[in-house]
């Protein structure tokens, strides 16, 4: 095995054991397009409507409710485009936000608030933090805190991202975190030469760390997926 770490898992990961034994048939013999009639291709379709079973039960659904696409871009324009055509004699305006994702309604699958908080206000989020991390320690259980932010590049180095509106990026980078506090500590009456110093001396500690870190001998690799990967909760429920 080489020395190399892989950290482009947001574009690519490795596959999971169990869904390798579950496709290999369909790699292999079973390799039929589920969509053409012939045997192979009724083998495949079989597989498909099984799994459609499977997911439905999972989520308490009805099989013909579970549509199956390629990908998050064409399970998007399904769900938003389909219901505009099919209700769009009821209207015709549909309203969507191509950044803003509800993470935090997921609170309330478990009984928790719902805490929305301006991921790029530092001083906000720091607030936030500390309160759920007072109301832990407390005793009152965790918190699911989401911080509403912007990724200014795409999922990969691969990804140009230019499914983002027009002057989209640029009206996020005005909001960038550190641009915002600085500002901050400018009304706060911080002199100017005071901020440049704080930022001289953090670029001079982050500079030092990076030459440690690319200095240093590679960790074992017996270490290398330690506290990296979850099971998700597999090993207790088996």
């Amino acid at each position: 095995m080489s020395g190399r770490i892989y950290f482009d898992h947001s574009a690519t990961t490795p596959l999971d054991p169990r869904v390798l034994k579950a496709m290999l048939p369909f790699l292999e013999d079973s390799f039929g397009n589920a969509s053409s009639q012939h045997a192979e291709g009724r083998v495949a379709r079989e597989a498909v409507e099984n799994a459609r079973a499977q997911v439905a039960a999972l989520l308490n659904a009805d099989a013909n409710e579970i549509i199956f696409t390629s990908g998050g871009s064409e399970a998007n324009n399904l769900a938003i485009k389909g219901t505009f055509f099919a209700l769009n004699r009821k209207g015709a305006h549909i309203i969507t936000s191509a950044v803003e994702h509800p993470a935090a309604g997921r609170a309330r699958a478990y009984g928790l608030e719902e805490i929305l908080v301006d991921g790029n206000d530092a001083d906000a989020v720091y607030r936030t933090a500390s309160a759920a991390y007072e109301k832990a320690r407390a005793g009152g259980g965790p918190s699911l805190v989401e911080c509403l932010t912007y990724r200014h590049s795409g999922h990969s180095r691969a990804d140009p991202a230019k499914y983002r509106p027009e002057g989209e990026l640029e009206k996020w980078k005005e909001r960038d975190p550190i641009k915002i506090y600085r500002e901050r500590l400018k009304q706060f009456g911080i002199a100017e030469s005071a901020i440049t110093a704080i930022e001289t001396d953090v670029l001079r500690i982050v500079d030092a760390a990076t030459e440690a870190c690319k200095a240093a001998p590679m960790p074992p690799l017996d270490i290398l997926t330690t506290d990296v990967y979850a099971d998700g909760g597999f090993a207790w429920r088996n």
